[in-house]
C-alpha cells in the first residue's frame, strides 16, 4: 500500500528510538523480543568474527594477486565478487 502522505514524518523516523528487537526464528516460527543493548551483546561476537574472516580474505587475495603479478598473469584470472 503507498501513501502519498503518509502518517509518520521522515523527521520523526529520524528521531525515532529502537525499544525492542524481534528476533524471527522461521525454522521454528518462534518470535523473540530483546532490548538492544541485549542484541548487540549478542551479536558482538559474531560481527568480530565476520570482521576477522573479511581481514584474512583480504589477506588471501593480496597474496593471490602477488602470485600472478610475479608469474606474470592477469590478475584476477576469473571474476572476482563484489565486497
Amino acid at each position: 500500500l503507498y501513501y502519498s502522505s503518509p502518517p509518520v514524518s521522515i523527521e520523526e523516523i529520524m528521531n525515532a528510538r529502537i525499544h525492542a528487537i524481534y528476533i524471527l526464528d522461521v525454522e521454528s516460527g518462534k518470535v523473540e523480543e530483546t532490548e538492544p543493548s541485549t542484541y548487540i551483546e549478542m551479536v558482538q561476537p559474531l560481527l568480530h568474527v565476520m570482521k576477522s574472516m573479511n581481514s584474512l580474505s583480504k589477506i588471501a587475495r593480496s597474496k593471490e594477486r602477488s602470485h600472478y603479478e610475479k608469474h606474470d598473469i592477469s590478475y584476477p584470472p576469473y571474476p572476482m565478487p563484489k565486497t
